[in-house]
């Protein structure tokens, strides 16, 4: 069957083939030559302008850079045009001296299956259409082309891999190992590890088949019932399916699944979200103008704070805040107002299924990267006023002073944003600089006064402290819990890393709720969910990164 080419996502690529089409056969074989390297090159996580892919695959530079494109849909888009453009020239299967594989061979060729092929193409395999020696033109892949991809996938081109499933005689070998690792007093997840580990099989799969052959006892959870749903929010909260830590436990997984669910809408309910009402919400557009603010979607990426007091001290003496950013702050702040106000609508008669608790905790999600993002900007004015109630730097006072110190402040920031709104302000003295300012002098002053002013000038290589999030936003306790895997989504999967940095908001753009995944990527909500959990697995298992 042969594979279809699709259409293209981004209207601008769509358009340059358009014109490609009409220039010469040594022109367009050129620029698909040159295409070809450029989507080797392209950054999913990052926007390009057209402008550069112009220049790269025509050599021509324009003067304006043109709309930003989105670099997981470009990347997906020039590997298309590669395809469009080969389809109309005549080339052989073996033209650059490299083996030519049809893409219904790839996969076998692979050892992998042929939907994880389509995907390899959607991320970026270059494929063309080539004549082969029987003369038949047919869609293909370079063989030196498919071991890069599969090497940067983790995938070694003719390993040799166990069949999908167990064989009875495979399985009795199992069995027998089992039971000698047992006979040597190992514990039984040891002895299934072992096991695992020697016939390449997945530690969960060859758990299963003991405990369904009655090798490995299926032990009740006898864990109170506080304690067990302590547990299944916590694994929520690490990215780990609370159906998957019933069946560990012996509980089910579907009932796991629905009390987690019933859970996180009872945690949802008790948050106290703060109400602002700002003038732009009365304006009849406001539902569609306020959620595209152009501040509001991209910029995220200095949001986040270092858990190093001395680092953070650091960062804020090096950048000081502009005067414009006022003006931006407001703005930012009427969008979370807004979020804050529909996830706290939303919760009145909100049943507990899925898509409808994503959409509340996805508003919260983008609410506290907006919080962040506006506190990193309003930080060093809270430092300034602690520093000029001291007297001196902050960083020369003890741990103690610090951490209480930059505790009270923040603290402070979180009480002016939550109830700051620009309608309710007259003259500069009310502006958001002049209001923080002075609740910082109010909040630091009896702290400052019940501190020593002569002492040794303390100096300090590093001081831990909490997630200043924590302190920033208390109403978005419920969404922190995957930000703590943010420093893992390095390189085991182009698409895990694409997916993770929209989902959350760890990249530059803001969080995606599942429905915007599914749009998105133009599938089911059902399979954005699938690839989620595995992109969940892959960030549990890969090592943390510096940041």
């Amino acid at each position: 069957m042969e594979p279809r080419r699709g259409r293209f996502l981004l209207a601008p690529i769509a358009e340059f083939a358009r014109q490609i089409a009409y220039a010469p056969p040594a022109t367009r074989r050129r620029q698909m030559e040159r295409i070809e390297r450029l989507v080797g090159e392209i950054d999913p996580a990052i926007g390009y302008p057209l402008s550069f892919v112009v220049f790269r695959a025509s050599g021509y530079r324009s003067e304006e850079d043109g709309p930003l494109l989105d670099g997981a849909r470009l990347r997906r888009d020039l590997a298309r045009l590669v395809l469009a453009i080969s389809e109309g020239l005549d080339l052989a299967a073996s033209g650059r001296g490299d083996e030519a594989i049809a893409v219904e061979d790839a996969a076998s060729i692979a050892g992998v299956s042929g939907r994880t092929i389509h995907r390899w193409r959607s991320e970026g395999l270059v494929v063309r259409r080539v004549r082969f020696p029987d003369g038949e033109r047919r869609v293909a892949v370079e063989r030196s082309v498919l071991e890069r991809f599969a090497a940067s996938r983790g995938v070694a081109i003719g390993a040799k891999r166990p069949a999908a499933r167990i064989s009875d005689a495979e399985w009795r070998r199992i069995e027998a190992k089992f039971i000698a690792w047992r006979d040597e007093s190992l514990p039984p997840t040891e002895a299934a590890a072992r096991v695992a580990t020697e016939f390449g099989r997945s530690r969960e799969g060859v758990r299963r088949r003991l405990v369904a052959a009655g090798l490995w006892s299926r032990r009740r959870s006898t864990l109170p019932t506080d304690r067990y749903r302590r547990r299944l929010l916590a694994a929520f909260d690490r990215l780990v399916p609370p159906g998957e830590l019933a069946r560990r436990i012996g509980r089910d997984p579907r009932a796991a699944e629905a009390e987690c669910r019933r859970l996180r809408l009872q945690r949802l309910r008790g948050l106290a979200l703060p109400s602002r009402r700002f003038p732009t919400f009365e304006r009849a557009d406001a539902a569609k103008v306020i959620p595209a603010t152009p501040l509001a979607q991209r910029g995220f990426r200095d949001q986040w704070f270092p858990l190093d007091a001395v680092v953070l001290l650091e960062e804020i003496a090096a950048v000081k805040t502009p005067r414009g950013f006022e003006t931006e702050a407001e703005t930012l702040l009427a969008v979370e107002a807004w979020l804050l106000g529909e996830a706290s609508g939303k919760l009145t008669g909100l049943a507990p299924r899925e898509s409808s608790l994503d959409e509340v905790e996805w508003r919260l999600r983008w609410a506290l990267a907006i919080r962040r993002r506006v506190a990193r900007r309003l930080l060093p004015i809270v430092v300034a006023r602690i520093e000029q109630a001291l007297g001196g730097p902050l960083l020369s006072r003890s741990v103690a002073e610090i951490r209480t110190l930059l505790d009270r402040g923040l603290r402070t920031l979180a009480d002016v944003l939550d109830r700051f709104e620009p309608a309710t302000r007259s003259g500069p003295s009310r502006s958001l600089r002049g209001v923080l300012s002075l609740a910082v002098d109010r909040a630091i002053a009896p702290a400052v006064e019940s501190i020593p002013s002569r002492r040794a000038a303390a100096r300090h290589r590093s001081v831990s402290i909490e997630d200043p999030s924590l302190l920033l936003a208390r109403w978005a306790s419920p969404v922190l819990g995957p930000d703590r895997w943010r420093t893992r989504i390095g390189p085991p999967s182009d698409e895990a890393k694409s997916l993770l940095e929209r989902r959350y908001g760890w990249g530059d753009g803001r969080p995606c709720s599942l429905a915007e995944l599914a749009a998105i990527e133009r599938v089911p909500l059902s399979r954005v969910a699938r690839r989620l959990r595995e992109a969940h697995r892959l960030v549990r298992a890969s090592r943390p990164r510096s940041v």
